[in-house]
């Protein structure tokens, strides 16, 4: 893959990222700026706009110039090559360890997450968590399953195991 350049979303001008994942400053002299692991294992780096510093991870610049600004909810997820590799084809959209994914019930009402799903009906967290892996056939009168995580609709079939 041919290594192509896009301006950083709210840093057109100033600076650029690859879809290899590298970060180059435009104005003044060009030159590719090194990023460093952060606590959470990220790469990060400092942009600098009209004197402000801001700390920023390489996966989300790379995401919102490539793909699309990540969406409400969503983590940007690392695959098989790791965290030290911010390329496109190594980066996506989802949630992580379930938190955060968006539930539906069979009367087609959807929720944000578990979480809202039964603060709003009263029906007990770990019953619907039951109702969405399998475990259970319902929860509260009601079949439940996940939505489709990348798009954010549901799928017209739920996840249901028979016993």
């Amino acid at each position: 893959m041919s290594e192509q350049w896009r301006d950083i979303v709210g840093y057109e001008g100033s600076y650029r990222v690859s879809n290899l994942g590298r970060v180059m400053r435009v104005e003044g002299v060009q030159r590719i700026i090194r990023g460093h692991p952060a606590k959470t294992g990220r790469i990060t780096l400092t942009l600098v706009k009209e004197g402000a510093r801001k700390q920023v991870p390489v996966d989300r610049l790379v995401m919102a110039a490539w793909v699309r600004p990540c969406p409400a909810g969503c983590k940007i997820l690392h695959g098989e090559r790791g965290m030290a590799d911010n390329s496109v084809g190594n980066l996506s959209y989802g949630y992580k360890a379930g938190k955060g994914r968006r539930v539906s019930r069979s009367d087609g009402r959807e929720f944000i997450s578990i979480t809202e799903a039964a603060r709003d009906t009263g029906i007990h967290m770990t019953g619907i968590w039951a109702a969405c892996n399998g475990r259970a056939k319902t929860a509260g009168g009601y079949r439940w399953w996940y939505c489709d995580d990348q798009y954010g609709w549901c799928t017209d079939v739920p996840v249901y195991k028979q016993w």
